[in-house]
């Protein structure tokens, strides 16, 4: 604890010291010794004494009077004079700056530490007095409160808040000196106040509540008016305090309502409902009198929910256990749902949803419990859940291989039969993007199909699958959307079927179909033909002899020759259409130039092709797809697309032969579905026989492109 800070004022300079010396030694700090006015305000912002020890009389202008007058002017500081003079004069003027002491000299070292204890404590306490009386002021004057204070006589009011002149609306100047009697709504309660007034012994205080009617609508006030007694138990002064409770009466007024309320709805609602106090029941509404099949509350009331339950339940604890560890978690959340198995009085089992809630009624805590039948919900979950195994098991024994994809292409579901097509066990697969089991050619077009589209048409695709050794699995893919909710899907299903055995099957099937047109063909071109050709040579002989003898039939056999030499020309159309492309004679490249002649010719149409002379795809079976392709796509082109100008590409490019017909038309009309129109399914089946895929579409300029690319 700090030594207590006494400034010595003192003119003469061995007195100031001894006094210095005799206060240290009692155990003071003394910061300085000052012997004139000006030295006084001088020290004063350097140091904070507790106490000023001052003489009267000072070196040069002013004394120790006005030396005081200028501290007690800035600072609280306590000061004690010391003088040699008692005239009435001075001691009048001294007693005017409001001292702590006054002793005359010579003075006593123990009477002047007595002096300065007294003076210390006195100034202590009364700092004490005013910070408390300061403290009082401000909460009476910020509490929310209105407060008045009246004598008991007349009802003369001597104090007021300012929250009271703000709720009532008066001016605290011309209130005090009034009568409470005058001021509503204690005009209103005068009967209230004049019987307090008349009260003695203990009954010093009454509390009422009024309505007062204000601007802003009806206000209510609870006002309590008390006695303040001195120490002989006599009333010298009375006080008001008044609390505005309109908020309250509201709250009163909608609490009583909302409890209306809920009892109209309590027993009017369709859910059964009861109420627990203890944990047994204290009333409950007609739907849970039909729930537990009752004629009467008092069949309920005053049992536990054990007691309406079988003994265990459909997880196999015992109901008893259940209810207090239900009990428990309802008290400590407050709140809590759960589903529950009742047993009705006739013996009949009840799956109900509950949800119970902690609620006041009456200042008890009463646990309100709603019960929601859900028979035909546990009916429908059965059913479901007997349905999705049945589900269940025919996924896994489907012949096809089953993904299912959520958001991002992430795998989520596979079928047994789409590990064994790709080799890979479920846990590499799941959470994998699907697109990692799909050949890096056709990766894209999958993508397409499977993503980027709002609306998955019902269409199939041909997909290549890549097993961990390398192979290629080739597939037909169905996509289906799976809808999360009417406007959102969440991810698709796709079902691959296993089409590599029947590609084989496929090339095997056209190659001995392509290998019999052939022989067809050369059959027509060098039998049939040579006998066409024998023929005609004979009829042209024959023509000669009848026209030297100048007989009739000269013309009849000149008609006949026509014909046989229009037949003639059949035949070998016929041999060129069975067999398009002969390897041994040019080739995929020949037989292009030969159509894009005979197209020229035919149609009057410019027809150009462009290929690439280092192109050579040695494989009859499909340079003569290639051929067909082409033919359909300006057959189109020509019939349909109304073009003037077709232009056939083939080229080679990064390992692939690259196939494109274009042409300047109308394109290709919206309302054809691609897959089924114009002869377009066929070109399709071509491409997929010689494992190349193939699209059509509209160029952006006009007409049409059909683009076929084939892997070497």
């Amino acid at each position: 604890m700090s030594k207590p800070q006494i400034l010595v004022v003192e003119d003469d300079a061995v007195s100031g010291m001894y006094l210095k010396t005799v206060l240290e030694d009692y155990g003071y700090d003394v910061p300085a010794v000052a012997s004139s006015l000006d030295e006084v305000i001088a020290c004063l912002p350097k140091i904070h004494p507790d106490l000023v020890l001052m003489d009267i009389v000072l070196r040069g202008a002013g004394d120790g009077i006005d030396a005081a007058g200028s501290i007690a002017a800035t600072r609280d500081v306590p000061v004690i004079f010391l003088t040699a003079h008692t005239d009435e004069e001075m001691v009048g003027r001294a007693r005017m700056t409001g001292p702590y002491g006054f002793l005359v000299k010579p003075v006593n070292v123990s009477e002047l530490h007595i002096a300065i204890e007294f003076a210390l404590y006195r100034h202590r306490m009364e700092s004490m007095l005013r910070r408390s009386e300061e403290l009082y002021r401000g909460i009476v004057e910020n509490m929310p409160l209105m407060i008045c204070r009246y004598l008991p006589g007349d009802a003369t009011i001597t104090f007021v808040n300012e929250e009271f002149c703000q709720f009532f609306n008066v001016d605290r100047d011309k209130v005090i000196g009034q009568s409470i009697l005058e001021i509503s709504p204690f005009a209103e309660n005068a009967s209230i106040i004049r019987s307090f007034l008349s009260r003695s012994g203990d009954e010093r205080t009454v509390s009422y509540e009024h309505s007062l009617s204000t601007p802003g609508g009806e206000r209510w006030l609870r006002c309590t008016e008390q006695a303040i007694l001195d120490e002989r138990g006599a009333v010298v002064e009375c006080q008001s305090i008044c609390q505005d409770i309109t908020e309250r009466r509201r709250i009163e007024m909608a609490l009583a309502e909302s409890e209306e309320k809920f009892r109209h709805l309590f027993e009017l609602s369709a859910d059964g409902q009861l109420l627990f106090v203890d944990r047994k029941i204290v009333d409950c509404n007609s739907a849970a009198l039909q729930l537990f099949r009752a004629g009467s509350k008092e069949q309920l009331i005053g049992k536990k929910p054990d007691e309406l339950s079988p003994p265990f339940q459909p997880d196999g604890s015992a109901s008893r256990d259940r209810v207090n560890e239900i009990f428990d978690f309802v008290y400590e959340l407050e709140s809590l749902s759960f589903e529950w198995a009742h047993r009705s009085l006739d013996g009949r089992d009840v799956p109900v949803d509950v949800t119970a809630t902690v609620i006041m009624i009456g200042g008890r805590q009463v646990v309100h419990a709603v019960l929601k039948d859900i028979t035909v919900r546990k009916l429908a979950q059965s059913a479901l859940r007997r349905s999705e195994k049945q589900y269940r098991v025919l996924v896994e024994t489907m012949s096809d291989g089953m993904v299912q994809v959520g958001d991002g292409g992430v795998v989520t579901f596979v079928n047994d039969r789409f590990c064994e097509m790709v080799e890979r066990p479920k846990k590499e697969i799941l959470g994998s993007p699907v697109t990692d089991f799909i050949d890096e050619d056709d990766r894209e077009k999958f993508r397409r199909a499977a993503f980027t589209k709002k609306q998955i048409r019902k269409s199939q695709y041909e997909i290549t699958l890549r097993t961990v050794s390398g192979e290629n699995v080739y597939t037909i893919v169905s996509l289906r959307s799976v809808q999360e909710s009417q406007w959102r899907p969440s991810g698709i299903v796709a079902v691959f079927t296993d089409i590599t055995d029947r590609r084989y099957l496929e090339r095997q099937v056209l190659e001995i179909s392509m290998k019999e047109q052939q022989r067809i063909g050369r059959d027509l071109h060098d039998d049939l033909g040579q006998i066409l050709t024998g023929t005609g040579f004979l009829c042209e002989s024959l023509v000669k002899k009848l026209a030297n003898q100048s007989l009739p039939e000269a013309e009849d056999a000149r008609a006949v020759s026509a014909l046989i030499n229009e037949a003639k020309d059949h035949t070998r159309l016929l041999s060129r259409g069975l067999s398009p492309v002969e390897v041994d004679s040019g080739g995929i490249i020949d037989a292009l130039e030969r159509l894009v002649r005979s197209v020229e010719n035919m149609f009057a149409v410019t027809c150009r092709l462009e290929y690439d002379p280092e192109l050579n795809i040695n494989d009859s079976i499909v340079e003569t797809q290639f051929h067909y392709i082409v033919q359909e796509s300006v057959n189109n082109a020509i019939k349909h697309g109304r073009a003037r100008r077709i232009t056939v590409r083939l080229k080679k490019k990064d390992g692939q032969v690259h196939l494109a017909v274009k042409d300047d038309g109308v394109g290709i009309p919206s309302d054809i579905e691609l897959p089924k129109g114009m002869g377009l399914r066929i070109m399709q089946y071509r491409a997929n026989a010689i494992g190349a895929s193939i699209t059509i579409r509209n160029n952006r300029g006009k007409g049409a492109v059909v683009s076929c690319v084939w892997n070497r």
